[in-house]
């Protein structure tokens, strides 16, 4: 690239010239740097950086935004150790390396000596950083999107807790004092692992370009309580996402407790049905109480419109089978549990307007439509020792 003055066609020209050619195969970078260079077009020119280097010149050095000449650190290949590495560490966790777009102003370094860090830029995440000293006289790297936000590393027990289950966020602080959690709004899964049959690894998909579309912002912030003890989400797409992470991380209780703040009675907006609809990830997971978060979700959400990701006849008869393991945190008083069982989306038998007889069995049904009849009893009916019972 140096080669080329960092014209990218022109290095991808060559490429395309060495791989059409016998020169390989190559067993150091420095053979295929060598003969990548000795096959660039005869137009390239090794680009000379000076101050009085014209803004267009500029512009192909650095990309539309810059005002100066600046040069690419690599972070791939950082010393250990060094700053850069520290940095690489740091912000691998929210985007991938290759990215993570990280200048410097030393744009003639010596062999051997350490480069500022003057520039971080994370395209995908609309983020932009630079480093400054704050009011102590600490070298920070300061957000340039948000003011006096600074990333942290004023990591303990607490943090880490409310971090566990969101591997892809970055700990970030003001001069208040005030702490946040930035979290990228990125598609997770849960792979399953037949070692690991109850993993709380998550996988991210950068790639998912409806995802992306559908989004009206590309990360969170989370503010985190003086106490470091909860995490308060803002909007309703945020607890969503939030929501997501716990149920993915199997942290039910965190999960149950956050259902009520994602109620709503109007509809989604399209950032907000597509992470509802990504709950779906977690459908696999057949504990009691993650039963009773779905239900849970399903009961503050019902009057949205937005159809559940689950079948609710079959999460109902899994729940009422499971009842007697469900943890007290996550019960579910008998009047929700009735209002969910007289929904409509609730299969009772074959001549249901919702029965599908690839997803709903005689047991399920018959489950479901007992447990109707002995709420029902039990509630209208206070003192009622008897109520109908229906056999397959």
């Amino acid at each position: 690239l140096d080669a080329a003055g960092w014209v990218a066609d022109d290095v991808e020209e060559a490429l395309i010239r060495v791989a059409g050619s016998n020169l390989g195969p190559f067993h150091e970078m420095k053979s295929l740097a060598k003969a990548v260079q000795d096959c660039l077009p005869k137009s390239s020119s090794v680009l000379m950086v000076a101050s009085e280097a014209k803004s267009s010149d500029r512009t192909k050095v650095l990309g539309p935004s810059a005002e100066e000449c600046m040069l690419l650190l690599d972070l791939m290949y950082a010393p250990r150790r060094s700053r850069l590495f520290s940095l690489a560490k740091t912000l691998s966790s929210i985007e991938n390396l290759s990215h993570i777009c990280v200048w410097t102003r030393t744009v003639s370094p010596s062999k051997g000596t350490s480069c500022s860090i003057d520039l971080v830029e994370i395209p995908r995440l609309k983020l932009t950083f630079t480093t400054r000293e704050d009011h102590e006289g600490v070298l920070r790297l300061f957000s340039m999107d948000h003011a006096d936000l600074f990333v942290s590393d004023q990591h303990n027990a607490f943090t880490t807790k409310l971090m566990t289950g969101i591997p892809h966020s970055l700990l970030v602080s003001n001069l208040r004092g005030e702490t946040q959690l930035l979290v990228p709004v990125l598609p997770p899964c849960r792979p399953e692992i037949i070692t690991e049959p109850f993993s709380t690894e998550i996988v991210l998909d950068r790639s998912d370009e409806k995802w992306i579309e559908a989004l009206s912002q590309h990360f969170y912030l989370y503010p985190i309580h003086v106490s470091l003890s909860f995490i308060m989400p803002r909007g309703l797409n945020s607890a969503l996402f939030l929501l997501l992470l716990r149920l993915l991380n199997r942290d039910y209780n965190s999960a149950f407790r956050m259902c009520d703040s994602i109620a709503t009675d109007s509809k989604f907006s399209p950032e907000g049905l597509q992470i509802y609809d990504a709950l779906r990830f977690a459908n696999d997971d057949l504990h009691p109480d993650a039963h009773a978060v779905r239900l849970k979700v399903s009961l503050v959400t019902m009057e949205s419109g937005a159809p559940a990701p689950w079948d609710l006849t079959n999460e109902l008869a899994s729940y009422i089978s499971k009842l007697a393991h469900v943890s007290a945190t996550c019960f579910i008083s008998e009047q929700e549990e009735l209002q969910l069982l007289s929904s409509e989306s609730v299969v009772t038998d074959d001549q249901s307007p919702k029965y599908k007889p690839e997803l709903h069995d005689i047991y399920s049904m018959t489950l479901v439509k007992n447990r109707v009849h002995q709420l029902r009893a039990a509630l209208t009916k206070p003192g009622a020792s008897e109520a109908p019972c229906f056999a397959p």
